[in-house]
């Protein structure tokens, strides 16, 4: 048997409590990494975008072919990059 058929309930709070954190945690680093300097790099901070950027590319997995053999995190980097708009 195992955690999730034995103790469904607290199993399905205890993930949502790890993707609650992950997002926050990778929410939190992007800011850092966009806000740090004039020259650095650049993201799109908006915090629905941000959002749901991180759900799609982090936290639910989704076939998309043209990803292809790229990391979860390149995947969400690239739909946030806001680079172009400075």
């Amino acid at each position: 048997m195992k955690n999730k058929d034995k103790l469904p309930g607290q199993y399905e709070e205890f993930v949502s409590d790890l993707e609650y954190e992950i997002a926050n945690l990778v929410r939190q680093k992007i800011l850092e990494a966009h806000d740090e300097n004039g020259d650095g790099l650049k993201f799109i901070p908006d915090g629905n975008d941000l959002d749901y950027a991180i759900n799609r590319n982090l936290i639910t997995q989704q076939y998309n072919p043209t990803n292809k053999g790229n990391s979860n995190v390149e995947n969400l980097l690239r739909a946030i990059d806001g680079q172009h708009l400075y």
